[in-house]
């Protein structure tokens, strides 16, 4: 067996027989092939052979992510599949860590994922970032004004714009944003039936948007995503989706970073109630999906201004990387002992003050804890994090973070 990088005339046929197996890929022709091959070259493709053939490929992409006030440099890894020939032997994990060996070296701070299941990317130091809450709703009930101005139909020429609109989003805690265009448009052609509408600024420049995906006469419809760059922009997306409600008896939509939707539907018990059981069941469905680790310490420790009164202590930290990254890097993960100053100015620096408490926790913990995804507290509970009472009750005093939004697809 061989790891190596992609390679799109050796590797391309290989690959969509993986996307294949997996599910992800509904049909192998040359449509497909084309945008495929699109989604890989917008990031890097990384593969493992058997006989010279690929059976498994890691695909990662450079994105941002927002950490109050600041982008942090991220690695997105996208896709991480295997074929039936090569499941359950290693190899996918050797390929997520080598990717992200590679980041570290390359300077990014973070890196994130989405998840298959639970537990898997623990084993790489990642950790849950929150809930995302997916509402179904009939878009008659949003509690939202008339539509007062027709939108944009948006296909997939547009995309160009959508992805501007993107960079421009809403700031919020946790957004991460993946530059690439060609990301985008292998999502946009396994969407059955989709369709975009938006707004537009009088100098032709996309201010808000969603893209959708339509299925039968009555829906269900599904929006893939929404973007926009105030609550203004929001509102009114939210009114062209209640435009739809005619024709359409429920829609999926993301609940929007920093509101409850639950605010903007009429009697939403009611409605439940009224399509439990049925094809239009209506309701709001918490999954955390996300994932994030640290990957350079003292640069997201910069990023975290407090104001008010400082605190220091002592970090123990345990790393899984450190003993599954090859001698082929020398970045060995974050594990070992660090010291920690939270204030207007936050530092983390090599080593231990031996007057300070001490925090052992691992970077899974560690990565959640500071971006504000659960107390200190409730990690001791459920992660591996352990730190005297004092520093815990400290900590969830200080860290009174806004709830992270990692509002993009994996």
């Amino acid at each position: 067996m061989e790891i190596r990088g992609y390679n799109a005339e050796k590797d391309l046929d290989a690959c969509c027989r993986i996307w294949q197996e997996c599910g992800w890929m509904k049909e192998n022709n040359t449509k497909s092939k084309e945008f495929l091959q699109s989604f890989i070259a917008s990031g890097r493709g990384n593969v493992a052979t058997v006989n010279d053939e690929a059976e498994c490929l890691v695909i990662d992409h450079d994105a941002n992510i927002r950490f109050l006030n600041t982008p942090l440099p991220l690695r997105a890894i996208t896709a991480v599949t295997v074929s039936r020939v090569l499941r359950q032997q290693g190899v996918a994990g050797d390929l997520v860590a080598r990717a992200l060996g590679r980041a570290a070296e390359e300077g990014y701070a973070m890196a994130a994922l989405g998840i298959f299941d639970q537990g898997f990317y623990n084993k790489f130091g990642f950790g849950n970032f929150p809930y995302i809450h997916n509402a179904t709703i009939d878009p008659s009930t949003l509690d939202v004004p008339r539509l007062t101005r027709p939108p944009l139909r948006l296909t997939q020429e547009d995309l160009p714009r959508m992805v501007e609109n993107m960079k421009a989003h809403k700031p919020c805690h946790g957004h991460v944003t993946i530059p690439a265009t060609d990301y985008y448009r292998f999502d946009m052609h396994i969407v059955d039936n989709g369709f975009g509408l938006g707004f537009a600024a009088p100098d032709g420049r996309l201010t808000h948007h969603f893209w959708a995906e339509a299925k039968g006469e009555n829906g269900p419809y599904e929006v893939i995503w929404m973007n926009y760059e105030d609550f203004d922009g929001l509102i009114e997306l939210l009114s062209a989706i209640k435009s739809l409600a005619d024709q359409i008896y429920s829609i999926t939509i993301r609940e929007p970073q920093g509101l409850q939707i639950q605010d903007l539907i009429k009697r939403p018990f009611r409605q439940n109630g009224i399509t439990s059981g049925g094809a239009h069941k209506t309701g709001i469905r918490a999954t955390a999906w996300g994932q994030a680790r640290i990957l350079n310490l003292p640069t997201v420790v910069e990023a975290l201004s407090l104001p008010g009164k400082e605190m220091s202590f002592n970090l123990q930290v345990n790393d899984p990387l450190t003993s599954r990254l090859s001698d082929d890097f020398l970045w060995k993960g974050v594990a070992g002992p660090w010291t920690l100053h939270l204030g207007p100015q936050s530092q983390a620096q090599p080593g231990e003050e031996k007057a300070l408490p001490t925090m052992k926790v691992s970077v899974n913990a560690l990565t959640r804890l500071l971006f504000g995804v659960r107390t200190a507290t409730a990690l001791s509970v459920t992660d591996e994090l352990d730190a005297p009472r004092d520093l815990l009750e400290q900590l969830d005093e200080h860290l009174c973070l806004p709830v992270p939004d990692m509002v993009t697809s994996f």
